[in-house]
């Protein structure tokens, strides 16, 4: 991961220093108060990507040592903080988990719908974003076998866009369309007209 001042690029400028290398890791993101950036990271290789990584917290300057805030957990990945800079909301594996940004008070949102030993597959739910007001949480899943016809495993499977509060309850699907899946999408503020 390295950082680089855009604004530096947007006057013309060279930019010093130039993209300082802060650490190994995957899809950082910052605190909202721009003190901490959270990141997927394998400890024990810097090949990152390898369904070992975990959850990271670190100082944007790169100093100190990371932490681990998703503990035992593998293959994690899309950190991304709440509004008010307490918790960060991630998916390890096949689930949606929320956190303290210390890593305490971790849980499981989204369960793991498909446990069943004799299931031939599990759906994933990954890459969770909050929304703006941090009141629901958006995520990707395959949870409703769109794509997938009973007997055929090697077709690939869709994902849905859904929804969900913060504490995992009242999971809604918002895209209806079966044929198109889901690969990324953005939250957007659209300020609420008041009558005259």
């Amino acid at each position: 991961m390295r950082w680089i001042d855009v604004f530096c690029l947007q006057r013309g400028e060279k930019c010093k220093p130039e993209e300082p290398f802060l650490h190994y890791g995957l899809a950082p993101d910052w605190s909202p108060d721009g003190k901490l950036i959270a990141f997927a990271w394998d400890p024990n290789s810097n090949i990152q990507g390898q369904r070992k990584d975990s959850i990271f917290i670190m100082k944007p300057d790169g100093s100190g040592q990371p932490e681990n805030i998703s503990s035992s957990l593998e293959d994690c990945r899309n950190p991304d903080w709440s509004p008010d800079g307490t918790r960060i909301v991630f998916s390890c594996k096949y689930d949606i988990y929320l956190s303290n940004a210390d890593g305490s008070g971790k849980i499981n949102l989204t369960g793991g719908i498909s446990q069943d030993p004799s299931e031939p597959w599990r759906p994933e739910d990954f890459q969770p974003s909050w929304d703006p007001n941090g009141t629901r949480i958006a995520f990707l899943s395959q949870r409703d076998h769109l794509g997938l016809y009973v007997g055929d495993l090697d077709k690939p499977l869709s994902n849905a866009l859904y929804t969900m509060d913060i504490d995992g309850s009242n999971i809604k699907r918002i895209t209806l369309d079966n044929r198109i899946g889901i690969t990324w999408y953005s939250w957007i503020i659209t300020p609420i007209k008041s009558n005259p």
